[in-house]
């Protein structure tokens, strides 16, 4: 249960049955007053007026019943009325409430710079021990009891593979997303990934359009540096950073543009015996299992690269 529904569960039911009682004493008292004899309609062909047609609607609906009630006592009308909206505003603002603001459930990891909070999060945090955390989702896959239950993992290379080499050691499960990098810098938090439903055949075209996205910024950062004249330490430090970082993009650029072995992580789903199997399979790291009933469009990934032996990096240089 959410923590806005507990939030309406607790505090809206006295006020809606204080409602409901106040309304029933209003309708007793609403039954003892006379009603008006009902007023000849005009003929057709007669114009009326707007002013006399809307009177003749208060007339007819407004002056008995609740409505007739409230009109006769508007103090008590201003008082229900303040109630209500005091009840959606608080509604409301429950609602709209920050997941940031939010108590934080027990276990959950700390927001990480990137990531949206409101998602769990499956994968190693920055600052994180390697070897605490391998254990830890190898216990974690271990321990679900249900064999034949669908589980999604995100599974973990020992090494760069190709988009086929990918395919082959997550089969028989089908990875709907691929983690690529080609120098194993990038920053903390989700690395760059490409949706796929056949490996082999969708990744390369995909990274092949990031290759032409980055030579954007390669002529981007080519063209401005042309323009800084250099003429202090400032201007000339500026510029060669700016050329460093053209020359690193051109260079992945390239590599994303060949037969790339630049794959190092995929996100499965498969039943629990199969990828407790899987993560015995040789080339594969780990399998961490997302928590159960979890769909990968509602999760954050942050995995483990094979460079990444120690302690998973905080701080790293930018990435596009």
């Amino acid at each position: 249960m959410s923590r806005v529904r507990q939030l309406d569960d607790r505090l809206l039911p006295r006020p809606a049955a204080w409602l409901r009682r106040a309304a029933t004493t209003l309708q007793a008292w609403v039954d003892r007053i006379p009603r008006p004899e009902p007023q000849e309609d005009l003929p057709d062909e007669v114009e009326v007026p707007l002013g006399t047609r809307l009177r003749a609607l208060d007339d007819r609906y407004a002056r008995s019943g609740p409505l007739g009630f409230l009109a006769e006592v508007p103090q008590l009308a201003a008082v229900l009325v303040t109630l209500l909206l005091s009840a959606s505003a608080f509604t409301v603002a429950a609602r709209q409430t920050p997941a940031s603001q939010q108590a934080a459930s027990p276990g959950q990891p700390d927001r990480v710079e990137g990531r949206d909070p409101s998602l769990a999060f499956v994968g190693i945090q920055p600052g994180a021990a390697v070897a605490t955390y391998i254990d830890g989702a190898r216990k974690r896959l271990d321990e679900i009891t249900q064999p034949d239950a669908s589980v999604v993992g995100l599974m973990v290379f020992d090494h760069y593979v190709t988009a086929a080499q990918a395919a082959q050691l997550a089969d028989p499960t089908r990875p709907t997303r691929a983690y690529y990098a080609t120098h194993g810098k990038e920053l903390p938090g989700e690395p760059p990934y490409a949706p796929v439903v056949d490996i082999a055949r969708d990744l390369p075209p995909q990274l092949k359009a990031a290759a032409n996205q980055l030579m954007v910024l390669v002529k981007q950062n080519e063209q401005f540096a042309f323009t800084i004249a250099g003429n202090n330490a400032e201007e000339r430090a500026q510029k060669a950073q700016l050329i460093r970082d053209a020359r690193l993009w051109r260079t992945e650029a390239a590599v994303l543009r060949g037969p790339c072995a630049c794959v190092f992580a995929v996100v499965v789903r498969g039943k629990a015996r199969v990828l407790q199997e899987l993560a015995r399979r040789p080339g594969i790291r780990l399998i961490d299992p997302a928590p159960p009933g979890a769909q990968t469009g509602l999760l954050n990934f942050g995995p483990l690269r094979p460079e990444v032996t120690g302690v998973e990096p905080t701080v790293g240089p930018g990435r596009p």
